[in-house]
């Protein structure tokens, strides 16, 4: 906290360590006293005190005693130190309330990219400690997403990395994932060992919209007639389950399908230079100028565990 004085008084321009060494040495009855109170040396408490007299242009002490005694001036002055060092007290204790007090509201928003099992973990986690505060969730596409943070309509998100971000926002990096091309066992290129490019000519290759807008990784592998095109990943995701074509997934999107049996992962290997087969990452995001409260935090620390 910055500790300049400014008031209209006479102490107008005087910093709050020299104030403190005034008061002390009254309150301590001599300047050795006041020094070992404060931990400073005795010659630092009588720098202190010269500054502060050259400042407000009184004398302070009598110079005629041996104890410090106060000058008139002196005690006048001693009122209006004490005041104003209580007006500094209080400006510091609102100012670490300010960081403590819960917000009454947090708004999260994350993307389709993005494993929001984890993310309601974390909120779930978030609740128990602050159950009255009301926390908002929003899922969109990865670049509204993140307009959501820049334009103060999020407090924080958890996006799929858009780099290079804009210097108005802070990120934390959170995890790594990737596209796995898939289909249903049924399907015909879910039989192959190995595929090339021309082995997937004549099969409709699901892709969706929002996800090739947002991020470069749904190269169409295929002929442009082949493709079918879709609005999210969870139709995407259906319709490769009925084995209405192949595509790629985000791989926490499909995982559980893939243990099942109900997807196979397509042996690409061919097109692993492709970016049908794209890693990419995740980060936390807030900005900048945006002061975190407990709630904040709290839930920024529940997510890092899942980092990775």
């Amino acid at each position: 906290m910055n500790t300049d004085v400014s008031d209209s008084g006479p102490l107008c321009g005087s910093t709050g360590h020299h104030l403190e060494v005034f008061v002390a040495i009254v309150d301590r009855n001599g300047f050795a006293a006041a020094a070992r109170h404060l931990g400073r040396s005795q010659s630092d408490v009588a720098y202190a005190i010269e500054a502060l007299e050259s400042k407000v242009g009184i004398q302070i002490f009598e110079q005629s005693t041996y104890r410090p005694t106060l000058t008139a001036a002196g005690r006048a002055l001693l009122l209006e130190a004490r005041r104003l060092l209580a007006d500094m007290n209080a400006i510091s204790q609102l100012e670490l309330s300010s960081s403590t007090i819960a917000e009454a509201e947090l708004t999260i928003v994350t993307d389709m990219l993005v494993p929001v099992v984890h993310v309601a973990n974390a909120i779930a986690n978030v609740q128990s400690k602050f159950p009255t505060v009301n926390i908002r969730l929003n899922v969109d596409a990865p670049s509204c997403a993140l307009n959501m943070v820049r334009r103060n309509h999020a407090n924080v998100g958890v996006l799929s990395a858009q780099p290079p971000f804009c210097a108005d926002i802070q990120t934390i990096c959170w995890a790594e994932h990737e596209f796995i091309a898939v289909a249903a066992p049924s399907h015909p290129l879910a039989k192959a060992r190995r595929l090339v490019a021309c082995d997937l000519l004549g099969y409709k290759h699901l892709v969706s919209t929002q996800t090739r807008a947002s991020i470069n990784t749904h190269v169409v592998c295929s002929n442009a007639s082949d493709m079918w095109t879709v609005t999210d990943l969870l139709t995407k995701r259906v319709l490769l389950l009925a084995g209405m074509g192949w595509g790629s997934m985000p791989d926490h999107l499909v995982s559980e399908d893939l243990l099942s049996g109900n997807l196979v992962k397509l042996n690409l290997r061919a097109l692993q230079k492709s970016t049908c087969c794209s890693r990419y990452s995740t980060v936390i995001a807030w900005r900048r100028e945006w002061q975190q409260g407990p709630v904040a935090r709290s839930f920024i620390e529940e997510l890092l565990p899942y980092a990775g």
